[in-house]
């Protein structure tokens, strides 16, 4: 089978039927797929909680890190490695792999817009309604991820509600987690590999870093990373391709002063094959009803941090821009889209610790300033000769933010924080043009007790905050009508309580969880009967999430994970039923045996509970039925005095029982089905 796409930037073409002796001499440079969802082991700081590397004891939250074994250990997406975190869940692709939706504690839609993703801090959720693309991310480039579960609206601010996601490159991860560069030896490392599997899956990623000291004792250091994927796709007319190319240079200067640049470049292109209705999703779910729709997306990125201080105080100044050109061929509907996106921040921070008396203090302070253009033009052909309509949408946002950290003994910490923030969103199209401004101000506090290192009890309360999107203010008219603005429409604004708690002991147990109570108002969603955005009525989530991990021998792992959310109306017509699109209860249970000679077992089983399809607030529509996926693997791995060499095999999907994701309107229900059952060979070296 033969795909092709053309984009302004790339032309691919790409046949997967690859001769058994060519896969097998590639085989030798990929790196594995996972095969369990293994609890990393702990990084003694992380940066997400607090903004500054933060021992992970003393942080009142829950902060889940995979670490870049876990990585190593292969995981085929991003996604795939996220969903090791009890909880977080992800709703099949609409379009071509990399476009799932993250969800967090219990939102349904649009849930991926109360979930924060940054790199090294670097916001990349979109100020539309667009899923945030994750094959713009380049896998080959992270050192670790820090998922923090539950809000940070003081931190982050905008879309900060259930959690934050930062994504740590090889080119930061020294500065977060490890002694400056001049402070230690020339270092470096580089991996190689690639892997093919079912569904036309076929990728290669390189990448590595190296750490240099001058003879004047400055210390120099660059990172590279490229990734290559295509993937023909589970469903015909599926299709995706992905480009991604990522440096960093970082130095280490005199008085204290550090200095790191990074840029990238990503192209994406996938075919959209639509959603089916249930006859079709139950008679071929692998077949497309649009047979010409497709998408591209072309991003460059920049981002400069200077830094210095010394042990009492440090200032950071990061800065960055990103422009993305996004173009869509919906034939279908007899329209062509041409994007572009233009995003630029800048993240002024100072950090000040004092100690008095008794303990330590410190404070971090800082700004954010966050500006996006976003010009959509709309055609009536393919060839884009005739304008239908051209509109313009801004959002600029300002926030100032004061969090202290408080240490009155080496077993106790006292958190708190406060910010004001303000947004300001106008459209235009023509001679129509609005504008709205919206304020915010939040805060929180919290408490940790962590009488021996790896376990801690912690409490926390915070307020939450989320504007709304560009396009839920400004429904543009795309050729048809009038464009609307919806300017009654509210922020979101809400309260969260948890408490919760972690405990390792000697290396055989570990255990995290936490519970928490989080009353929202003013949620914003798709109105299919007025066609056009709303708030909703108040809502309310009681939910919990569970983590274990066992190794009864040394040569087997257990993970246990699961959530449990109660996402509820509490006023309205809707006075208690449930918010649709989210799956009450949530599980995964994975095992990895280690067997002599190198070779280890692996299997994983993930559940997620029946749901109320999209759209569905009155709860009158059939729930999409449970989903269980169950992946069986093994991995074999030799070290090397130069390198090492691993090999693995997993199948995934067995069962062929993936939940799809549901929508429903006025019009009927709308499938779009996950991917069936499938297996990829890969294997690696590092070196």
């Amino acid at each position: 089978m033969l795909f092709h796409f053309h984009s302004s930037v790339l032309s691919f073409s790409f046949r997967p039927c690859l001769s058994s002796l060519l896969l097998i001499f590639l085989f030798a440079f990929v790196p594995p797929p996972a095969l369990s969802a293994q609890e990393p082991a702990v990084l003694d700081f992380v940066v997400t909680a607090d903004r500054l590397p933060q021992e992970t004891d003393r942080v009142s939250a829950r902060v889940r890190v995979i670490d870049s074994s876990e990585l190593a250990a292969g995981a085929e997406s991003l996604e795939e490695a996220l969903k090791r975190v009890a909880g977080l869940t992800f709703r099949p692709a609409m379009a071509g792999a990399g476009t799932a939706a993250i969800s967090l504690r219990g939102f349904g839609e649009s849930s991926h817009g109360r979930a924060l993703v940054l790199v090294d801090g670097r916001r990349l959720n979109r100020p539309d309604m667009a899923v945030l693309n994750w094959g713009a991310i380049n896998l080959a480039g992270i050192d670790h991820i820090e998922v923090l579960d539950g809000g940070a609206s003081v931190l982050y601010g905008n879309q900060a509600l259930a959690g934050v996601v930062n994504i740590i490159t090889k080119s930061a991860a020294r500065n977060a987690t490890a002694p400056a560069l001049r402070d230690r030896e020339p270092a470096g490392e580089t991996s190689t590999g690639l892997a093919a599997g079912s569904f036309g899956l076929f990728s290669h990623r390189f990448s590595g870093r190296r750490e240099l000291v001058t003879p004047g004792g400055t210390g120099l250091g660059y990172s590279f990373a490229s990734e290559l994927l295509f993937r023909e796709g589970y469903r015909r007319r599926q299709a995706t391709e992905t480009l991604n190319l990522q440096t960093g240079l970082e130095a280490d200067l005199p008085w204290g002063l550090d200095l790191r640049f990074s840029g990238g470049f990503s192209h994406h292109a996938y075919e959209l094959p639509g959603s089916l209705t249930l006859a079709q999703y139950q008679g071929d779910p692998t077949q497309a009803v649009n047979q010409q729709d497709r998408a591209s997306e072309n991003r460059w990125s920049a981002s400069l941090n200077a830094g210095a201080g010394g042990e009492s105080f440090s200032f950071a100044l990061p800065v960055s821009y990103e422009f993305q050109d996004l173009a869509a061929d919906m034939a279908s509907w007899v329209s062509y889209y041409q994007r572009g996106l233009h995003t630029a921040e800048a993240r002024p921070q100072g950090v000040y610790t004092l100690r008095p008396g008794l303990g330590e203090l410190t404070l971090t302070g800082g700004a954010d300033l966050y500006l996006a253009r976003l010009r959509v033009d709309s055609y009536s052909d393919a060839g884009r000769a005739t304008l239908s309509s051209s509109h313009d949408m801004e959002q600029d946002a300002l926030g100032f933010y004061l969090r202290g950290v408080y240490d009155p003994w080496n077993f106790l910490s006292f958190q708190g924080g406060l910010r004001w923030d303000r947004a300001r969103i106008a459209g235009r199209e023509g001679t129509i043009y609005d504008e709205n401004s919206y304020p915010a101000l939040v805060y929180e506090g919290g408490v940790s007790f962590h009488p021996r290192r790896g376990s801690k009890v912690f409490l926390r309360g915070l307020t939450l905050f989320r504007y709304p999107f560009i396009d839920e203010w400004f429904q543009a008219s795309y050729g048809y009508g009038s464009p609307t603005f919806n300017s009654d429409l509210k922020p979101e604004t809400g309260f969260n309580v948890e408490a919760g708690f972690a405990l390792g002991q000697g290396g055989i147990l570990s255990a995290e969880g936490v519970v928490y109570l989080m009353d929202m108002k003013d949620e914003i969603a798709y109105d299919g009967v007025n066609f056009k955005n709303v708030n909703l009525d108040d809502t309310r989530r009681l939910g919990a999430s569970l983590s274990l991990g066992i190794t009864p021998l040394p040569s087997l792992n257990l993970n246990l994970g699961g959530a449990y959310v109660r996402p509820v109306f509490l006023k309205g017509a809707n006075k208690g039923k449930v918010v649709p699109m989210v799956s009450p209860l949530t599980a995964r249970a994975s095992a990895e045996w280690t067997l002599p000679w190198g070779f280890a077992l692996g299997g994983d089983y993930q559940f997620q509970d029946a749901q109320f399809p999209g759209g569905d607030t009155a709860n009158a529509q059939p729930k999409a039925d449970p989903g269980h996926i169950l992946n069986l693997g093994l991995s074999y791995r030799r070290p090397g005095p130069r390198a090492d060499f691993t090999l693995s095999l997993e199948f995934k999907n067995i069962l062929d029982l993936a939940q799809p994701l549901v929508y429903w309107n006025s019009y009927g229900s709308g499938y779009y089905p996950a991917d069936g059952p499938s297996f990829s060979l890969s294997g690696g070296l590092e070196f």
